[in-house]
Order: C-alpha cells, then sequence, then structure tokens
C-alpha cells in the first residue's frame, strides 16, 4: 500500500497509482555508457594486474618497492613465453609453428624478431615523426588510465620517462636520421636515458625489414637447444621453451632434443648483448612487457 500514488485516477493510469510512489522511494539503480565502461576497464585492469603479479612480480613503473634481484632471468623468460602461449602476445620476440619448408614430412618452430605493431615505416622513415609522437601519447595514457585503475601511487614524471624510452625501444627507431630528429624532444631527460636511447637505435639497426625476411635461405637456421644457449647466453632459451611447450606437448617434442628454426640470429644477437644488463637494465624489459601487456589487455579478457 505505501507504494500507492493516490493522487492519480487508477481508471485513467493504474500503472502510474500502482507504481509511482515505490519508484520515487527505490530509484532504479541504472548507470550510464561511461559508468559501465569504467567498470569494466577497472575489472579489466585487476586482471591485468594480477597477471602482471604472478609473472613478473608486477609492473615496475608502478610498483614502490620492484627489485631487480626478485625476478631472475629464467623468470623472466617464463613469463615471456606465458604472455606468449594464454594471451598471444609476442613481446621480445615471437615464435610460429609450420612446415620446415625443407623437410615438408615435418613442422617445425620458427622463432623470428620482435614483432612491430604497425607498418615498419612508420617507425624508420622521419616523415611519420607525428604519427609516432601520437601513439606515444596514446601510451602515456593507457598507462595513467591503468595506474588510477589499479591505485598506484606512480607519479606523472616516473611515467613519462619511462615510456619514452620504452617508445623508442618496443617501436625500433632505426637509423641516426630518426634519433637526431627526434632528440629535441628527449634533452630534458637524464643523460642515462639519452645513452640508453641511442643504444636503443644500434639494437633496432639488428631488426630486418620485410623484404629481406622473405628471403628463406638467409631465414633458415637451424639450431638445437644447447647450440641455442651456446650462441645466446643471456636468452633463457630453456625455461622459455619449457614453458611454451606444455608438457603435454613436450611428451612428443623434448625441448631438448628438437631442432629450432632462427629466422634473424643477427637480431637475437644484439639482443642477448643488452640482456647482459650493463647499460640495459631488467627493470625496463620488464616494462616494456607489461607495457605491451596493458595496451591490448582489454582484448584479452
Amino acid at each position: 500500500m505505501k507504494g500507492l500514488d493516490l493522487s492519480v485516477d487508477p481508471c485513467q493510469d493504474f500503472y502510474a497509482f500502482a507504481c509511482n510512489t515505490f519508484i520515487k522511494n527505490n530509484p532504479p539503480q541504472t548507470l550510464s555508457y561511461g559508468q559501465t565502461q569504467k567498470l569494466i576497464n577497472e575489472a579489466i585492469a585487476k586482471k591485468l594486474n594480477a597477471t602482471s603479479q604472478t609473472t613478473t612480480n608486477g609492473f615496475p613503473m608502478l610498483e614502490k618497492d620492484w627489485k631487480e634481484e626478485s625476478l631472475s632471468n629464467g623468470k623472466m623468460w617464463k613469463a615471456i613465453a606465458t604472455l606468449e602461449l594464454h594471451y598471444g602476445l609476442s613481446t621480445l620476440l615471437q615464435s610460429m609453428v609450420t612446415v620446415d619448408y625443407r623437410n615438408v614430412s615435418r613442422n617445425a618452430l620458427y622463432l623470428d624478431q620482435l614483432p612491430l605493431s604497425m607498418s615498419r615505416d612508420y617507425y624508420v622513415k622521419p616523415q611519420f615523426i607525428s604519427e609516432l609522437n601520437l601513439y606515444r601519447d596514446n601510451m602515456i595514457k593507457a598507462v595513467k588510465q591503468f595506474r588510477t585503475d589499479i591505485q598506484s601511487p606512480a607519479s606523472d614524471e616516473t611515467i613519462l620517462s619511462v615510456i619514452f624510452y620504452i617508445y623508442l625501444f618496443n617501436y625500433s627507431f632505426i637509423g641516426s636520421q630518426i634519433f637526431l630528429s627526434l632528440s629535441f624532444e628527449i634533452n630534458e631527460l637524464d643523460s642515462e636515458t639519452t645513452k640508453a636511447i641511442q643504444l636503443e637505435v644500434s639494437l633496432a639497426i639488428a631488426t630486418m625489414p620485410g623484404e629481406e625476411l622473405r628471403n628463406y635461405e638467409l631465414t633458415y637456421n637451424l639450431y638445437t637447444l644447447d647450440a641455442l644457449s651456446e650462441a645466446f647466453p643471456n636468452i633463457s632459451w630453456n625455461d622459455y621453451l619449457e614453458t611454451l611447450l606444455e608438457p603435454n606437448v613436450q611428451k612428443n617434442a623434448d625441448p631438448r632434443k628438437n631442432e629450432y628454426i632462427l629466422e634473424m640470429p643477427t637480431y637475437f644477437g644484439t639482443l642477448n648483448t643488452y640482456l647482459e644488463g650493463k647499460v640495459y637494465s631488467k627493470r625496463t624489459f620488464v616494462n616494456l612487457l607489461m607495457l605491451r601487456f596493458i595496451a591490448v589487455g582489454s582484448f584479452l579478457f
């Protein structure tokens, strides 16, 4: 009876007569599109953060007490394989199983250089600097939103300085012209970051354009696990491959007994050099992994 609206004639509008007072006293809990999207984003961010905690002990630039010694090289490469296996996310390298084109009676695991998110021309040619800067800005916005969603205390200054460096690492600026055209934008960063960017240009040179990757003679390089470990000792191949090839796969494909096709050894040689950690820290590697993870996170859950 408390829900009745006695001011309305039930013969004229019975619904209003029966429900008006109840609706007034109990407004429906509706959400706007923006509010709903905010809740979805927060839920996704929490899952991304939980995954980062279990794989890499968190997102370094957003963690107050993240320490490099807490993450072994082996665990980092297990994390790289986990992101690839469970989320289809390639980071420092990419792998693919397809027919061995020198022995079509079997399949082979191909290991290739890091994937790019856009056409390589956008990272190589100076006329695309504005597009690259826009892409960097979008990355910064994504991390700031992620920071808000997981309630991280990280400052804007931390995010800006780290992302600028990762931006250059991740998207392969190649050649001195590109570096020089960007130099006016990085002169406020400290000398260590500037030096790292110069070194990153050298690493980017090790990646090869698509037309060279179509040279099958150049890209067909057979390695055993022992040979990979000997040639590139700073890449924890055993941890990566054992995680990538789950136990049910390993029953028929023992990582130690198989051969792998490395498509671009020169890239892995340069990557191996930077993994020594003398000029390029593990912290930055992990920031790169997690940055790529949150960039595609909305499509993963």
